[in-house]
């Protein structure tokens, strides 16, 4: 699996460092299919107008389809097919990557799905010569998370869905345990990280309790609104009926209702930010969720559209036992952001969230 994957990056996806235009231009004898020549630099001009080609090198690799010209350099960008040898690629490429698509192996294996710096990432279906086949997740070329394997074993079960960890996978059940225990360490570890800086910006950047006329109490503070920042929140459509959400895309991840933090107290806020800070000497819950048959507190995860542990659609619970009455005692974040398999691309927006009367009512 990683020798096939690691090949992928090796065998090009770039586009040549120059070439005349026309049909099967040749490209000059120093300019070969190696994406490295062919990946933008940073700080390079964006793309510019899309064209069409057709070219080919003097080791035999051809390219159909559209590129963009950077400095007088041609940049495989768009839809088009890459023959390197026995490889063939077809599908989209961005600066000279590969994005997503098909990627025929020398050894007869087939990928189709995402790419990132030329290594399967993502979801994605690999099958071997042999006829095995894997359907799941990718991270830098390696099999890792959750999938479905088929055919990798005899038996009645021809088909198993499981976890495996950097390209390692057992069907047994020790090695399921294991698998899905390491896994949940590196992903979970990551995605409450991530969450938990969305939680703490929002406490940063929310409103204080206002002091109340002078005349009043010493030291005394109207709780108004916390203010939470509106990208943390998934706002209604103005005019749309049921408070529809803001975005088909978030619709397609959760169902409603959303808070519009309207009813989070500045105080509320402040102390179960707290509870999560650093040094806290009693630290609330972080949960990770990893299945939508799951619940937290009065949060059912059935509202969720997305199965778990998949990037997109990962919600993230934060929760604190013993808050005192009226107190915000549990909220639950959403990574929101789509084409992304890192937690430090997530996109968090608060999809619910309630105070301990809520819990005990």
């Amino acid at each position: 699996q990683r020798a096939s994957a690691e090949r992928v990056g090796r065998s090009g996806g770039g586009g040549p460092a120059a070439a005349a235009m026309g049909k099967k231009a040749a490209a000059p004898a120093d300019a070969a299919p190696a994406v490295e020549e062919a990946v933008a630099e940073p700080g390079d001009d964006q793309p510019g107008e899309v064209l069409e080609g057709d070219f080919a090198w003097p080791d035999g690799s051809e390219y159909i389809g559209e590129y963009v010209m950077k400095k007088d350099t041609v940049i495989l960008h768009g839809t088009g097919c890459l023959r390197t040898g026995p490889e063939v690629f077809s599908g989209v490429f961005e600066d000279g990557l590969y994005k997503e698509g098909t990627f025929q192996g020398a050894d007869g294996s087939v990928y189709k799905g995402g790419f990132r710096n030329n290594l399967f990432e993502g979801p994605g279906e690999y099958t071997w010569a042999d006829g095995r086949v894997y359907r799941g997740l990718w991270q830098e070329g390696m099999m890792h998370g959750r999938g479905e394997f088929e055919n990798f074993s005899f038996g009645v079960d021809r088909v198993f869905t499981g976890f495996c960890v950097r390209g390692q996978f057992s069907s047994s059940v020790k090695g399921q345990d294991a698998a899905k225990r390491d896994f949940l360490v590196e992903y979970g570890g990551d995605y409450s990280k991530s969450a938990l800086a969305a939680l703490r910006d929002i406490g940063a950047r929310a409103a204080p309790a206002e002091p109340v006329d002078p005349k009043a109490k010493k030291g005394a503070t109207e709780d108004g609104p916390a203010g939470i920042p509106e990208e943390y929140l998934i706002l209604p459509v103005v005019g749309a009926e049921d408070g529809a959400s803001a975005d088909e895309a978030i619709a397609s991840l959760v169902e409603g209702p959303f808070p519009d933090g309207s009813t989070i107290k500045a105080s509320a806020l402040g102390a179960f930010v707290g509870r999560f800070a650093e040094g806290a000497e009693n630290l609330g819950h972080v949960t990770v969720l990893d299945s939508r048959s799951a619940s937290v507190g009065g949060f059912s995860a059935s509202r969720l559209r997305k199965e778990q542990l998949g990037h997109a659609g990962q919600a993230v619970a934060f929760s604190v036992d013993d808050a005192e009455p009226g107190a915000l005692c549990l909220a639950v974040f959403l990574n929101i952001r789509t084409g992304e398999y890192n937690a430090k691309q997530a996109t968090w927006k608060l999809i619910h969230c309630e105070n301990a009367l809520d819990a005990l009512a």
